[in-house]
């Protein structure tokens, strides 16, 4: 507890002193700000903002195509499982949400 109280008293005297305290005729943020807005920076920034884009636009995609292709194998899993059952003698042994067995059967209760 006493390391986090003076930790937050160490940040709130560089807050109070990058306000306060002139460096060359300007505080520390006056100084961060015209750097922030120079041209260079805006450079890096849309560098970095592209390269950060294209990188997560291809985990994103990456992602996709895993989970697509995890839920292509689980869907063939099952209609192998749905045709096992129904060719081994009908759709009561295939589970809560198989199809009614005849015209007159009630439909499968989702829960």
């Amino acid at each position: 507890m006493l390391r986090w109280l003076v930790g937050l008293g160490l940040a709130g005297a560089v807050v109070v002193a990058g306000a306060t305290v002139d460096l060359g005729g300007r505080t520390l943020y006056d100084h961060l700000a015209r750097i922030g807005a120079s041209d260079e920076a805006r450079d890096l920034q849309r560098g970095v903002s592209e390269a950060v884009g294209r990188q997560t636009t291809q985990a994103v995609a990456h992602a996709s195509q895993e989970a697509a292709r995890e839920l292509a194998e689980r869907v063939a899993v099952g209609a192998r499982a749905g045709l096992a059952a129904a060719r081994a003698g009908g759709a009561a042994d295939a589970g809560p949400d198989a199809a009614p067995a005849g015209p007159d059967a009630a439909p499968a209760r989702r829960e």
